[in-house]
């Protein structure tokens, strides 16, 4: 597949092509993040890294061995084998304790919001609020 095909591709088969959902996606955008669905189905087509090493030869581009950037790019590696994998992160060492509580519709309401604003679950949400 070309990269121009990929760009020709609604977000629904991008997300499709890459294994996410429209809601993965769209929450992905909701939250500012820069990588896409669609700029992952790019990087995978041997037609970006035949453009990246005649890039490399030419000078035009580097390779990252270090720095904000790559290390910000080897999270996103890890969220996303992460997320494909399956089952849920493991927190802290040995076995995680499940809370269970209730909410008033109002603070249900400001849950959803706030995940929905960052695209974060709301899980993690909850567990940052208690810890702060």
């Amino acid at each position: 597949m070309s990269i121009a095909e990929i760009e020709s591709m609604t977000d629904d088969e991008a997300a499709h092509l890459m294994g996410a959902s429209p809601a993965e996606i769209a929450a992905a955008v909701a939250a500012g993040q820069e990588w896409s669905w669609r700029e992952a189905a790019k990087v995978a087509t041997d037609e970006w890294h035949d453009r990246l090493a005649v890039d490399i030869e030419a000078g035009s581009a580097s390779v990252q061995a270090e720095g904000p950037a790559l290390e910000r790019f080897r999270r996103l590696a890890a969220d996303e084998s992460a997320r494909r994998s399956g089952g849920r992160p493991r927190l802290g060492n040995g076995h995680s304790v499940q809370i269970r509580a209730r909410v008033s519709p109002d603070l249900a309401r400001s849950l959803e919001n706030a995940e929905a604003r960052t695209g974060r679950p709301r899980s993690q949400i909850v567990r940052d609020a208690l810890e702060a």
